[in-house]
């Protein structure tokens, strides 16, 4: 839910935060998957927080490039988009070595495992996407990313850190209170409740 009484921040600016908090994030991600392995943790739980982790990194990755794409980009001066786009280029170039990113994001990660209406796992090969598909890969896209960030914040050195401090500002400031919607006990009645209407059904 969004605040109507947002402060005065540009668009740019606004683009540029975003960025930075989505590579961030990014980074965070790319850790938590070298970091799992190292922990004595069975098999049976690393792989499946492997997984979600690398996807919702896949989603990461996406976002980025929307944000940079749709809203920094626009938001530039025609010199500024000028000047930005002879590091662009270099860097999208090998980000382009995985261009189903966006589809894998939509096919596998978001939506609901179908493309053109069809299962992707009965008449689709996962293999088969462009995408990064090991931790070096992963890195390499993350690297890539990383560099670009650090073009933007080159290019404009105070756009990130005036909205941060705003950020934390509202933050700071903050009083409203965490509601949580339903209380634990009335949980675990509900998922009670609704279990035995089910065996209920069932002996019908």
């Amino acid at each position: 839910m969004l605040d109507n009484h947002q402060p005065e921040v540009s668009s740019l600016d606004e683009s540029i935060h975003i960025l930075n908090v989505i590579n961030d994030k990014l980074n965070d991600y790319f850790e938590c998957l070298t970091m799992l392995a190292k922990f004595n943790v069975s098999l049976e739980v690393v792989t499946p927080l492997h997984q979600l982790t690398y996807e919702h990194g896949v989603i990461l990755i996406n976002s980025y490039l929307d944000e940079l794409h749709k809203h920094f980009m626009k938001s530039l001066s025609k010199d500024e988009h000028i000047e930005f786009s002879k590091y662009y280029k270099l860097i999208k170039k090998q980000i382009n070595r995985f261009p189903d990113i966006k589809r894998y994001r939509n096919n596998v990660c978001a939506h609901n495992l179908r493309h053109d209406e069809r299962s992707i796992y009965l008449y689709g090969n996962l293999r088969k996407y462009k995408v990064p598909q090991n931790i070096a890969e992963f890195k390499f896209i993350k690297d890539c990313i990383n560099l670009m960030t650090q073009v933007v914040n080159i290019s404009f050195p105070m756009s990130c850190n005036n909205v941060r401090a705003i950020v934390n500002t509202r933050i700071a400031n903050d009083t409203t209170p965490y509601i949580s919607s339903l209380p634990n006990d009335k949980l675990e009645t509900m998922a009670s409740d609704l279990l035995n209407k089910l065996r209920i059904l069932q002996k019908k």
